[in-house]
């Protein structure tokens, strides 16, 4: 739901401890100056100023300690980076659009790549046998929707028949054939494991036997289906436009339900446990608390309360905007970076930002959002989710078909 500059740090715990470092450097100078008010000297460095404001747009939109929202992220990853760095020197770890697990006491390794289509398996057993090949992409291609195991960092042990979950009606085998049932599975796994095994190495020498597998080219829109009664079940009961659930899922997560960032947020609608999650158990479901991180990796749980918080803002953190198309793009923006900030877009206090929202078009509004929110990454954030809208739309008026 909302991320930090910090991308491409792959070590999940230096990255909790960046956000923490970095706003402890910053609450210093914006502290002197006072709560509203940037320290003089920071203008004469318009890029700081620029960097400052935009991590601040984030740190303001938290509630309570950094550390205690935090505490659900690094424990999900601590364990996965001390058992794999005995093995490997490049740790992969799950992020918003990737799911990593590891399997064969941490030596084996299966990468999702959730936005471009593509499974990457890995092993440093340099000596697995064509069956032991076989068996771990057999794991990998059948990987569930909600598995406790895979939230974990390790591959699913779960039966299934053949490729039934996240990656269903995705793969075709070497003969182009979809692969569905546990005989083809099998036989398309063998196949690859005697005919597509690169061999690479570490920097320490040790061989690494990889398989890469292309999903198939419609392969976003495929998984999106899958997720298309929830969005709709949870659109109704919210009063939410299912259309705009998906593209938010699209854009946060490439429909990845074990989606991960260190915000830190969870599954397919990103949601941050203490921020969204909160607001939605305490407002919406009238119970004290927040969910967890288990409680999210669940996909029917994560749509309802991301829904549910869409419907927050559209139905009261931004009701005064009487435009709907103008009302979506305020609720698209405050997703990614707050209410509070789509405000401050428009000037003033929320009452005078309402009064300038109402006297413009709905395309003033969405151009005021591209170009004068506070946060580079929601600027972005808003055009991408409307042209997802856009895309993903056809899905819900046609249903499943």
């Amino acid at each position: 739901m909302r991320y930090l500059p910090l991308t491409g740090w792959r070590n999940a715990a230096y990255r909790s401890r960046a956000v923490l470092l970095a706003v402890g450097l910053l609450l210093p100078a914006v502290t002197l100056a006072g709560a509203d008010q940037d320290p003089p000297w920071i203008s004469k460095f318009p890029a700081l100023e620029a960097r400052v404001d935009s991590v601040m747009s984030v740190v303001n939109a938290w509630t309570g300690s950094a550390s205690e929202t935090l505490a659900d992220y690094d424990p999900l990853f601590e364990a996965v980076q001390r058992h794999a760095s005995a093995y490997w020197q490049d740790v992969r770890l799950s992020q918003t659009r990737t799911l990593v697990a590891y399997d064969d006491n941490w030596q084996s390794r299966s990468e999702i790549d959730f936005e471009h289509g593509r499974v990457t398996i890995e092993t440093l057993r340099s000596g697995a046998t064509t069956e032991e090949l076989t068996r771990l992409i057999e794991k990998t291609l059948a990987s569930p929707v909600d598995d406790s195991a895979l939230d974990s960092g390790r591959l699913s042990d779960t039966p299934t028949d053949g490729i039934q979950g996240v990656l269903a009606g995705q793969v075709r085998d070497q003969e182009g054939k979809s692969v569905e049932y546990a005989w083809r599975a099998k036989r398309y796994a063998r196949w690859l494991a005697t005919h597509r095994v690169e061999r690479s190495q570490q920097a320490d020498g040790s061989d690494i036997l990889r398989i890469n597998i292309p999903l198939s080219s419609n392969h976003l829109r495929v998984r999106a289906q899958q997720f298309v009664p929830a969005i709709e079940k949870a659109s109704h009961r919210h009063k939410v436009d299912p259309a705009l659930v998906m593209a938010i899922i699209a854009t946060e997560s490439s429909f990845n339900p074990y989606a991960v960032s260190h915000i830190p947020a969870f599954g397919l609608m990103q949601i941050v446990p203490r921020t969204a999650g909160h607001d939605v158990f305490n407002r919406v479901y009238r119970k004290a608390g927040k969910p967890d991180r288990d409680y999210l990796f669940n996909a029917g749980r994560n749509i309802d309360v991301g829904t549910a918080y869409l419907g927050l803002l559209n139905h009261v953190y931004l009701k005064g905007i009487n435009d709907p198309v103008s009302r979506r793009l305020c609720v698209i923006a405050a997703y990614n970076g707050g209410a509070g900030n789509v405000y401050k877009t428009f000037g003033g206090g929320k009452k005078k930002a309402l009064a300038r929202i109402n006297s413009l078009s709905s395309q003033q509004v969405y151009n005021r959002l591209r170009t004068h929110h506070p946060a580079d990454e929601t600027r972005r954030y808003v055009k991408k989710v409307k042209e997802a809208r856009t895309r993903f739309r056809p899905l819900i008026v046609a249903g499943t078909t």
